[in-house]
């Protein structure tokens, strides 16, 4: 789709009332005009357009398709003189014109035709830079680099911003660098050359050995370096003779002394000389160190479970010590002593007597007698046989449990259980029942205590029930208890006759038991 331009195309449109489009009906006749499909025009192209009929007239920008100009951007209309900035509904049957036109808004935009857009418009396709050459005169050129010397990436710009480097394996035979600052530079074989001045002249440094000499200008001031003996430094000053392992330092200002190497083992370089001029020394550990010593570097030993300390009798230096020898040092300790500690000091408690248990009295470890063991409140007790037609119809039944299998405080009796005293107790167990038929609706397992009733499960038996018509209904719960108050286990199931039967036997595999404990 693009906006285009076209001479002498006007149509007749068959007006419909509307403002969206045009509908193209052919050439008025006698005109001169031609049709928009005449125009070589593609689909969707866009024109301005202006539309007349009598004193009503509009313009804008329309779409053209075959047959039809749609209003893309009315512009404006005026009719009977009175003008308007939106499309105009010319009336169904109005004789109605349209044609392509260049309104005074396009014209205003375009730029006029001159001999250097015509140049412009005369370059080819071919990517580069545009480089005007001169009066309306244009080509294009590509940047382009030097071996070794000079790198161009992008030369025509065609896939961005050309991008000028030098590249890494740099070639500058031929070349003359004059100022700036150069750091890591190595030289071989440089010399000067012409009438400029040098801060620095490095001369003959291609195979610099002891029968080479290097030569160094200090602002015209020549100074040698005799690499064949000891480096002199031949002027107002001279550096004094040194050998292997001596140093030269700064004494006074301008002045070079040297410091003769200590054949001295563990020596190190201090600034305890005069004017704290650097001289030999020791580690003075008195005040020559900061920071901590690290623990490797002050004993090494020659075993582990060691400490350093002094276990040989009198002063002396450290030595290893076994823990033993260390807890000896408390005092004389037997077996099964206890070492404490007491008063900002190590004290001994001896072993207790069998059967004592280590307590604290006053805040100090001491042995007693140990405390007499809890009562323990518990039991469980179960139904031992099949006990038949107990419920089913409604009938509450308390649920017996006629053998125990512990109760060493004797809580259970006639299937009820007595707390001993005040406190929380754990009751647990299961009602197992048989003969639940279609028609036993709900169930409800309860245990009754004095303070309170937990009803464990209300459900539909007949729903749950085993291919064998059993259903078994689990409860646990922690019940709180006053002393003397009492728990029992009530079933009760509905919606049918009384044909329910407690299930029980007196094997070790329990069906229906009861028990609880003191938590």
């Amino acid at each position: 789709m693009a906006h285009v331009f076209r001479d002498a195309v006007r149509e007749i449109v068959t007006a419909n009332g509307g403002t969206a489009t045009f509908p193209l009906a052919g050439l008025r006749a006698g005109s001169s005009y031609r049709l928009f499909s005449e125009a070589t025009l593609s689909s969707s192209d866009t024109v301005d357009y202006v539309a007349e009929s009598g004193s009503a007239r509009e313009w804008g920008v329309g779409t053209w398709t075959a047959g039809t100009l749609t209003r893309t951007t009315p512009g404006g209309s005026v009719v009977n003189g009175v003008a308007s900035g939106s499309a105009y509904a010319f009336p169904s049957g109005s004789a109605v014109t349209v044609g392509i036109v260049l309104t005074a808004g396009r014209a205003a935009g375009l730029q006029p035709l001159d001999a250097t857009l015509t140049a412009l418009a005369g370059l080819d396709a071919t990517a580069g830079l545009v480089v005007q050459t001169g009066a309306d005169a244009f080509t294009k050129r590509t940047l382009a680099g030097t071996a070794n010397e000079v790198a161009v990436a992008n030369g025509d710009g065609a896939a961005g911003a050309p991008v000028i480097s030098l590249p890494a394996a740099l070639t500058l035979t031929g070349k003359n660098i004059t100022g700036g600052s150069f750091a890591a530079v190595q030289a071989w074989g440089i010399r000067s050359s012409g009438s400029g001045a040098f801060d620095l002249q490095l001369v003959n440094t291609e195979n610099l050995t002891a029968s080479r000499a290097l030569t160094i200008k200090l602002n015209d001031a020549a100074r040698t370096l005799d690499m064949g003996g000891n480096l002199t430094l031949a002027g107002p000053a001279s550096l004094p003779a040194i050998v292997q392992g001596d140093l030269w330092y700064g004494s006074a200002a301008g002045v070079v002394s040297a410091l003769a190497k200590d054949a001295n083992a563990t020596r190190y370089l201090a600034n305890t000389g005069a004017s704290n001029n650097p001289a030999w020394a020791q580690v003075n550990l008195a005040n020559g160190v900061s920071d901590k010593l690290p623990l490797a570097n002050i004993v090494d030993f020659s075993v582990t479970q060691r400490i350093w300390g002094r276990n040989a009798a009198g002063a002396g230096v450290a030595e290893e010590v076994t823990l033993s020898q260390f807890l000896d040092w408390v005092g004389a300790v037997a077996n099964g002593d206890i070492l404490y500690r007491t008063g900002g000091a190590w004290a001994r408690l001896p072993i207790g007597s069998n059967t004592q248990v280590l307590t604290v009295a006053s805040s100090l470890p001491s042995w007693a007698a140990p405390a007499a063991a809890p009562t323990k409140y518990e039991f469980l007790a179960y139904h031992n046989a099949l006990q038949s037609n107990v419920t089913g119809d409604g009938t509450a039944y308390l649920v017996q449990f006629n053998t125990e299998v512990y109760d060493p405080n004797t809580v259970f009796a006639s299937n009820t259980f007595t707390a001993a005293v005040t406190g929380k107790y754990h009751l647990f167990g299961a009602v197992y029942v048989q003969d639940v038929g279609a028609a036993h609706t709900s169930a409800n397992v309860k245990v009754i205590t004095s303070n309170r009733t937990y009803s464990n499960f209300v459900v539909s038996p007949a729903a749950i029930r085993t291919s064998g018509n059993a259903c078994a209904f689990p409860f646990s719960i922690v019940a709180d208890m006053d002393a003397a108050d009492t728990a029992t286990v009530e079933i009760l199931v509905a919606g049918s006759t009384l044909t329910i039967d407690l299930y029980g036997d007196a094997t070790s595999t329990h069906w229906t038991y009861f028990g609880g404990c003191a938590i």
